[in-house]
């Protein structure tokens, strides 16, 4: 019932996972392009997962080893997101933006 819960939950965040990521870590001058490509082999993951699924399942009359690979795929993903470190490019507080901002209307 927990896990059930928890896939509800997080239903769907995993592209906003990408974009908040992308933007933290790469910045927002090739945010686009980079949240693209990041975006691209996330729905080719989507694609092909249920591939794979069906390729086991046919050949080994379960989907256990199917599960267990995306199991041991989602620990070593987990895994090496511990490892990212703080972002290049943190949450500026409002009065940063606005100083920022005066500061580049007053080099005009």
């Amino acid at each position: 019932m927990l896990g059930v819960i928890g896939i509800g939950a997080t239903t769907g965040a995993e592209v906003d996972i990408i974009a908040y990521m992308t933007s933290r870590y790469f910045g927002l001058r090739r945010f686009g392009q980079i949240y693209g490509y990041l975006f691209g082999v996330f729905l080719i993951g989507n694609g092909v997962g249920p591939i794979f699924m069906g390729a086991v399942h046919t050949r080994l009359h379960s989907y256990d080893t199917a599960f267990l690979t995306f199991g041991v795929l989602l620990a070593i993903a987990t895994t090496l997101m511990l490892f990212l470190g703080r972002y290049a490019f943190p949450v500026q507080e409002e009065d940063d933006l606005v100083d920022v901002a005066n500061s580049r209307l007053s080099d005009a």
